[in-house]
């Protein structure tokens, strides 16, 4: 186990074994997980990851962020066949949150006794995500999402706009189809 600070880095490996990652704080560069196309990435703050053995990772960012990143976690602790093939990234869980915390305490202050059942907390939080086969990026709002917020902003700035009537479908393709057409006034 190894806490990282926020710093600018570059990394360019192939993990010989599993790595399990948490963001403690968010950050953003440019990264290749597991494919050689490299495109700018951003890491939500208090997300777990998963790196497989043999998977080859190349990434960077200029300021980084603190992370905290246990090595050699073997895919059958995870439970899922996929687990030992498949990269994931930006996968949230309050309790992956909790358990990460007090592993950076432990790491911090050198009592690391009893870390590896906290391991095997965070190994379940990748199994759920693994079962549920969710794209975290549900959950974010993405530089697609984003643009349709602002696009409907610019359309409906003579009116009166109430954010908690907003149920956008994230999923569609059209901006559109985003909002509903029928709002109540604020």
């Amino acid at each position: 186990m190894e806490l990282w600070p926020g710093a600018a880095y570059v990394v360019d490996t192939t993990c010989v074994a599993a790595t399990l990652g948490f963001a403690f704080e968010g950050q953003h560069g440019i990264d290749a997980i597991d494919t050689g196309r490299r495109r700018p990435f951003r890491r939500r703050i208090n997300s777990l990851a998963w790196i497989p053995p043999g998977c080859p990772v190349y990434s960077q960012s200029d300021r980084g962020g603190e992370y905290l990143v246990i090595q050699a976690v073997p895919p059958e602790r995870i439970g899922h066949a996929d687990a030992g093939q498949r990269p994931v990234t930006n996968v949230f869980g309050a309790d992956a949150v909790a358990v990460a915390y007090r592993i950076r305490l432990a790491v911090l202050t050198g009592d690391t006794v009893g870390c590896a059942a906290a391991v095997d907390h965070l190994c379940a939080c990748l199994l759920d995500w693994f079962f549920r086969g969710r794209d975290p990026s549900h959950d974010w709002l993405t530089d697609r999402r984003l643009a349709a917020v602002d696009r409907y902003l610019d359309r409906h700035m003579h009116e009166s706009i109430c954010i908690a009537d907003w149920r956008p479908n994230w999923t569609s393709r059209s901006a559109s189809s985003c909002w509903p057409s029928a709002r109540r006034s604020a």
